[in-house]
């Protein structure tokens, strides 16, 4: 995972094994449950603000 979110987030899977383009879903659940603001904002700055979460077409 390059993105600079805590891995205690991610107690329920292997952190080094997190893929943001595949896990995409999963990893915006687990912040909105229990991430802060900043890493919520993190997310918008690396994926955009006019992302779907459910359908990402991601610009890479």
């Amino acid at each position: 995972m390059k993105l600079p979110i805590r891995r205690g987030l991610f107690w329920d899977v292997d952190v080094d094994q997190l893929d943001e383009q595949k896990h995409l879903s999963h990893m915006i659940k687990q912040v909105l449950n229990h991430g802060t603001i900043e890493e919520f904002k993190l997310l918008f700055d690396y994926y955009g603000f006019d992302f779907d979460p459910v359908n990402p077409v991601l610009p890479f």
